[in-house]
């Protein structure tokens, strides 16, 4: 099972973006028209697959640091 995450856009430079998720930097494909820095996106397997609202991605990492614990 794949599982999608949320990240924030830091920079997007032809088709390629790096992405901070939970205090980490990661690099990943954007196929998305439209992708900015700042955004938030989802994540899977190095490929961004949505954009998400501020408040989409704020539930999203919630969830993530619960599983976490």
């Amino acid at each position: 099972m794949c599982l999608a995450e949320p990240a924030r856009v830091v920079s997007v430079s032809k088709g390629k973006a790096v992405l901070e998720r939970l205090g980490k930097k990661l690099e990943a494909l954007v196929p998305l028209e439209g992708v900015k820095a700042g955004n938030w996106v989802l994540v899977q397997q190095g490929m961004v697959v949505e954009r998400l609202s501020k408040a989409e991605a704020k539930e999203a990492l919630a969830a993530f640091k619960e599983e976490a614990n």
